[in-house]
């Protein structure tokens, strides 16, 4: 029996089929177990002197503009336990994953709300700059994902 913090069904909050990235005619969910999910929204302002961050998770990455941290696991269902069938899988998914990021100076992030995908909250042409990816366990592959833009995209 699940545990109550643990979701139950699909499309609940952490569910990484809620995140879909889309670069030029390419499109794909991010998939997997999202852990955290962070927009930040840097403006300029004459009395603060703000400096981007070293890359840290939650840093901004400009001093003005949209900065957006994803961290999470590959190839995991909702419980965080190992979905894929073997380690070939996720290396395939998370090449796959990098080649669409690093690959694009515009990726558009679509963030749709739980429990029922409708309307998606966009952020829109990102540029990942930090791309890390390390296994977490035999059947996951735990990543950081670090994207920004000099715009402010949700006024």
């Amino acid at each position: 029996m699940p545990l109550p913090i643990f979701p139950a069904t699909a499309f609940a909050p952490g569910d990484g089929r809620l995140v879909s990235l889309t670069a030029g005619l390419q499109q794909r969910p991010l998939g997997g177990l999202v852990l955290e999910l962070l927009v930040l929204e840097c403006r300029d302002a004459d009395d603060l002197l703000l400096d981007p961050g070293t890359g840290r998770f939650g840093e901004p990455l400009l001093r003005v503009g949209t900065t957006l941290w994803l961290r999470g696991v590959l190839q995991a269902d909702l419980y965080g336990e190992p979905a894929a069938a073997d380690f070939a899988d996720v290396r395939d998914d998370w090449l796959e994953l990098r080649a669409l990021l690093l690959g694009h100076d515009a990726v558009d992030v679509h963030v749709y709300a739980p429990p029922a995908p409708a309307t998606p909250v966009v952020v829109p042409a990102l540029r990942f700059v930090i791309v890390r990816g390390w296994w977490h366990d035999p059947g996951g592959l735990r990543y950081e994902l670090g994207a920004c833009a000099p715009t402010l995209h949700l006024e």
